[in-house]
């Protein structure tokens, strides 16, 4: 118990003696670039920097986005009951409609299982019929008539369960669409679960895409998109937005589907390339700035201005991204010129040189 007490205590030394190396280390850069900050400035009076103007443009914020076209359902078509494959009625490309005759089982047992069933129920409701005359007539005891009662029922169910099976030996398809894959062949046995075919219903389309946040949060469900078909170009389609994903991704972009139609034929295929064009009525000026204006990040929050010759630190509050532009909201007026290069040897009030 010492001993792990011990090599805790030298493992707590350790890392805050570790951190504090890190600490002193980083002190260390930042007095380093100080003091080469402060030597630049002292070898040459003036930074050179480049600058762009703060001016008000309109704030477009109609985009593109591309995606690809996704099939309406994808299905695999399984057995539901065990059995030889007696007859397949389609095969690979072919187009079939919900209901219609896919595949065949060898049912010629299932066929004489309900047949039994079926006399068996018969017979059990007769004798219940009889039963029910001698226990009127205190011929047998009620428990006597209650058992066959329970005989009845699970001969009625045992039908029903075979004539399920007898149902589901005819194999019919689930969906419109066409077929994709054929997994099996004709004479082979299978069981429950076992993949026969598979079905792509193309009559209607997914196009999945990625939205950045500030265009997301125009989008409704059922919204009106027009789409562009890379291979179809000349064709103009419209979609229905389906879905708007609750959580967006480490960009800040968030998926959205959009389903439409085909155009005749099923011409366009499940894989192809979509472009989704969205259109906002809310495009409005704004006062933007280069990215590049910002020192380290946007997030930094931190501008330099040009005035009379030195670098004035300004502290902005940022809008939308839009590319390589930001909205500025706060901390800068229209023709201001911000520098957009040099930063990096810049402090409140050092004079520059505009390249």
């Amino acid at each position: 118990m010492k001993n792990k007490v011990f090599k805790a205590i030298i493992w707590a030394v350790a890392i805050l003696g570790g951190l504090f190396l890190i600490f002193q280390q980083l002190n260390k850069n930042k007095a380093a670039n100080k003091a080469k900050t402060d030597l630049v400035q002292q070898t040459n009076p003036s930074v050179l920097v480049s600058t762009d103007t703060a001016k008000m443009a309109p704030l477009v914020i109609d985009f593109e986005a591309n995606g690809v076209f996704q099939p309406n359902k994808v299905l695999d078509f399984a057995s539901e009951v065990s059995g030889r494959i007696a007859e397949l009625k389609v095969d690979i490309g072919a187009t079939v409609h919900q209901g219609q005759l896919l595949a065949v089982l060898d049912n010629e047992q299932l066929n004489n299982e309900v047949l039994l069933s079926s006399n068996t129920k018969a017979k059990l409701e007769s004798d219940l019929a009889r039963y029910d005359s001698a226990y009127q007539n205190g011929g047998i005891t009620f428990q006597q008539l209650q058992d066959l009662r329970l005989q009845a029922k699970q001969a009625a169910t045992q039908v029903n369960i075979q004539s399920r099976k007898l149902r589901d030996s005819y194999m019919k398809a689930p969906i419109n669409g066409i077929i994709q894959t054929k997994y099996t062949e004709k004479g082979a046995y299978v069981q429950p679960a076992t993949k026969i075919f598979q079905i792509v219903d193309i009559s209607r389309l997914k196009l999945r895409i990625n939205v950045p946040e500030y265009q997301v949060v125009k989008l409704k469900l059922k919204d009106k998109v027009p789409v562009h078909s890379d291979v179809f170009p000349e064709k103009q389609l419209y979609a229905t937005v389906s879905y708007i994903a609750p959580m967006g991704d480490a960009s800040l972009n968030f998926p959205v589907e959009l389903e439409l139609n085909n155009i005749g034929g099923n011409a366009i295929r499940g894989g192809m390339y979509g472009r989704a064009k969205f259109r906002f009525s809310e495009n409005r000026e704004a006062l933007l700035v280069p990215r590049t204006a910002f020192v380290g990040s946007v997030g930094s929050n931190e501008v330099y201005v040009a005035v009379n010759g030195k670098a004035e630190m300004r502290i902005v509050k940022a809008g939308r991204i839009l590319g390589e532009k930001v909205e500025i909201l706060e901390g800068i007026r229209p023709g201001d010129a911000v520098i957009t290069s040099g930063q990096i040897n810049l402090q409140n009030g050092s004079a520059i040189t505009i390249q």
